[in-house]
């Protein structure tokens, strides 16, 4: 699995803003507004890159599609705990597709909140807050599961999935095989 420039730099940009934003900036200050605007400016440039670009991370490239998805889950219970035995794809598996879709969508609706809350219809609004709240929550919830599977993945797969985000250099085979990533 190898990820163009544009792809790992919003996948780290998004974790690290809604991260810094959860835990670190207090809500409501200017520095956790603007990390809330920064990160809806790079899921969109995200999502605005599936639709335009032209490797793995091309929308039409990945899409989970029933048919994939069912093999998918059938592949994981004919070998649920066997290293290496799972068919391993050069690109997201379909379990893995949907999560990257309802993480945008989750940070989305966390950022649309917040940003809500700044307006004077649901300034001071308690159920905008808990909504904002439920949403980042969500989202953290989702991320640690998203952060669980890559290990679980990782292991099964018996390929280093992480150091293909951290370090690829293009979205080339031989940048695969220079991370220790081959496509089978």
């Amino acid at each position: 699995m190898v990820w163009d420039r544009l792809v790992r730099t919003t996948h780290w940009l998004n974790a690290s803003l809604f991260l810094l934003g959860y835990f670190v900036f207090e809500e409501g200050e200017d520095w956790h507004r603007w990390a809330g605007y920064a990160l809806v400016a790079s899921t969109f440039l995200r999502i605005v890159w599936g639709f335009t670009s032209t490797g793995p991370a091309r929308f039409s490239h990945f899409f989970p599609r029933s048919k994939t998805l069912q093999a998918h889950l059938s592949d994981l219970k004919l070998r649920p705990f066997s290293r290496g035995g799972l068919h391993y794809t050069f690109d997201h598996n379909p379990l893995a597709a949907l999560m990257c879709f309802f993480l945008w969508f989750a940070l989305l609706s966390t950022a649309l909140s917040g940003w809500l809350l700044t307006l004077d219809y649901f300034w001071g609004s308690e159920v905008m807050e808990v909504t904002h709240e439920w949403a980042a929550n969500v989202t953290l919830f989702a991320a640690g599961c998203h952060v669980l599977a890559v290990g679980v993945m990782s292991y099964w797969y018996n390929k280093n999935l992480l150091k293909a985000m951290l370090w690829s250099r293009s979205g080339s085979q031989s940048s695969a095989t220079e991370n220790g990533i081959q496509e089978e």
